[in-house]
């Protein structure tokens, strides 16, 4: 979900529903932000929140970083660069009646890349529900979704 330029992360969030279907998509670009892991675990937290928002009751939170995953599903040791923003996932990802958290191959995962691309052209923190920017279509199609 998250990537890292020039110094900067850059993240962007896809959320579908059970049909594979657009619901809504955010991005966010952070100039503090120097690690990748921290962008990765500070995307699963953005989409978590915008499940929430969107009055969703279960979900499945996909992210191509297997560390991220691990560590929120307690695999892995919490590294101390993202133990708040971890924390903060479990704490929210409660307020589902059912939440999973799953790794995904980056090669399936081109709408993140998309939106975390389009951070880069100066898209500092944007949301997108109901339907999808004209430039996302094309990565949706590619993830399997033609709306």
């Amino acid at each position: 979900m998250g990537k890292v330029f020039w110094e900067r992360c850059i993240y962007g969030v896809v959320i579908r529903d059970a049909n594979g279907m657009f619901m809504a998509a955010a991005s966010r670009c952070l100039s503090w932000c120097k690690s990748p892991e921290l962008a990765e675990a500070m995307a699963v937290r953005r989409g978590v929140q915008v499940g929430l928002q969107l009055g969703l009751n279960a979900v499945m939170v996909e992210s191509d970083s297997k560390a991220v995953i691990d560590m929120i599903n307690g695999h892995t040791v919490v590294s101390q660069s993202v133990n708040s923003t971890i924390h903060d996932v479990k704490v929210l990802s409660n307020d589902f009646q059912s939440c999973m958290f799953l790794f995904a191959r980056r090669s399936s995962n081109s709408v993140a890349h998309t939106l975390a691309s389009k951070g880069l052209g100066g898209l500092d923190c944007s949301l997108w529900t109901e339907s999808p920017h004209v430039w996302l279509l094309d990565s949706l199609s590619r993830d399997g979704d033609s709306s």
